[in-house]
């Protein structure tokens, strides 16, 4: 059986601009971490092997025994890219907008691998993935201005800032869809 706990980080906001220009924007960052007894996997063969993604045996073990199998393969088909929070903490400071995931270079996105050898204490955090959800502003950009992101880059700084978490994958549809 599988038990997931959830966190919860809302952020209520409200930004106008010299223009008239005013916004209110709720935020959900729901930072999700899934445990599961090792009895209850069975790693199939459509999972790649520590040795193909460059990662100890210990640390794969770790990583699916705690939930990190079911994200394999959408992360390895390349359907879903997880943003680098660090990345998107600096984009948001060099103010910046948030940008579609055709236009993102590869360094803005981590990894498998990467999260493999981001966990922590999994009985502290569990996975190092943040999945982020928010309405999108305009009928053409979920973000014009960058307002979601520079907020969105604060309570990712927090987070990195703690000392179990190191380096975090973040799903925001905008930046990790094609």
């Amino acid at each position: 059986r599988r038990s997931r706990a959830l966190q919860e980080i809302a952020f209520m906001a409200a930004h106008s601009s010299g223009d008239g220009f005013a916004e209110e924007v709720n935020l959900t960052a729901a930072l999700t971490t899934f445990t599961s007894p090792a009895s209850a996997w069975t790693i199939g063969a459509h999972l790649a092997s520590a040795v193909s993604l460059g990662v100890p045996e210990g640390r794969l073990a770790l990583w699916r025994e705690h939930g990190g199998g079911e994200l394999e393969p959408a992360l390895t088909s390349g359907a879903v890219a997880l943003l680098d929070a660090q990345r998107i903490i600096s984009h948001a400071e060099a103010s910046g907008v948030l940008t579609h995931r055709q236009s993102l270079p590869r360094e803005a996105f981590l990894s498998l691998a990467d999260l493999i050898f981001a966990m922590a204490d999994p009985a502290v955090f569990g996975l190092p993935v943040a999945v982020l959800s928010c309405p999108w502003l305009t009928t053409s950009h979920p973000d014009p201005r960058g307002a979601n992101l520079s907020r969105v880059a604060k309570a990712l700084k927090a987070l990195l800032g703690s000392s179990y978490i190191s380096r975090l994958g973040v799903f925001w549809d905008f930046g990790s869809l094609h």
